[in-house]
Formats: C-alpha cells, structure tokens, sequence
C-alpha cells in the first residue's frame, strides 16, 4: 500500500477504536500536531478516556466523580453512556476553568493517563467544540473524504487476503515431503 495507504486504511479504524468519527479522529490529529502532541499520545489518551467513560458507565463512584468533577455529565438524559466525542469538549472547557496549570495538568493526567499531561496544550482548540474543529481542519485541506478512506480500507484488506493466500501457497509447496 506505501505509507500514505497504509495510515489512511487505519483511519477508519482508529476512529472506532477511539470513540470518533472519521472527520474528527483526523481533526484532532491536526490539533494535536499543531499543539506539538503526538498521534500515538492524542490515542492512548482518547482510549482511556472511552476506559474512564465504560467505568463511570458501569458504576464506578471513582471514574464518575473523575469526570463529573469537571462539570461533565458520562450519562445522557436517557441514562446511556455519552460518546467520547461529545465529551472531548466539554471536558476542555471545564478543564481551561481550573485555576493552576499544575493542577490542570494533574487532572488531566487523571482522566487520560500519562498521555494526558500532554494535551494541556490542545485543550483551547478542543473547547471550541467538534464542529468548530472538524470545520478547521477541513478548511486546511486535512480531513481525507469516507470514500477515500473505505476505498483504501477496502484495498488493504484485499491485500491482506492475497498475503495469507500466498503464505498458504508457500507453505503447502514448500512443505517437506
């Protein structure tokens, strides 16, 4: 596939993994670039946040408490457990309120791991909201189309399956006899 293929057929799947939709999976890796985060650093933390959230979810006073300490709610009206996505930035705005950089760097280690610490520098950008920042990026030229992205997903997995069918091969051939 080459480099470009090969990130590009990850998005779709990263963006499950981590709670987003395509658009803003690659909305927050311009963010997180430009904010001098990395795109391994930008997944740990939305994955622990999701951890966090499914805890809070499944009645953990601890993660309840860890993320409604910022005024955000993990449960809709319905009581069913939000979208990371929805969360993100309402997160940040309850996190630029607090009044020390420390300890805004403290609670942000606490809701995404390690991780965290390092997108105190991404939270004014995510505060913004989803649309704000998906509308951003796309204005940059940087959000890469569904299509695009099922099309080149599409591709590695049909590369996926003619590798292991000429592994299969290989081997049966190249079985002792």
């Amino acid at each position: 596939l080459g480099p470009v293929g090969v990130v590009v057929s990850a998005v779709g799947e990263q963006a499950e993994q981590v709670g987003l939709t395509t658009d803003q999976l690659q909305a927050y890796q311009l963010v997180a670039a430009q904010s001098g985060v990395s795109t391994e650093q930008l997944d740990l933390a939305m994955v622990r946040l999701a951890r966090s959230m499914s805890a809070a979810n499944d009645g953990s006073d601890e993660a309840i408490a860890r993320i409604e300490k910022r005024g955000v709610k993990s449960l809709d009206a319905n009581g069913n457990l939000r979208k990371a996505s929805d969360v993100m930035p309402e997160l940040a705005r309850g996190l630029l309120n607090v009044g020390s950089e420390t300890e805004r760097t403290a609670l942000m280690q606490e809701l995404f791991g390690r991780s965290g610490s390092r997108l105190v520098t991404m939270l004014s950008a995510l505060a913004a909201g989803n649309d704000e920042v998906v509308r951003s990026a796309k204005e940059h030229g940087a959000v890469i189309g569904t299509d695009v992205i099922s099309a080149w997903d599409k591709l590695d997995d049909q590369l996926k399956v003619a590798q292991q069918q000429f592994d299969t091969l290989f081997a049966t051939l190249a079985a002792p006899l």
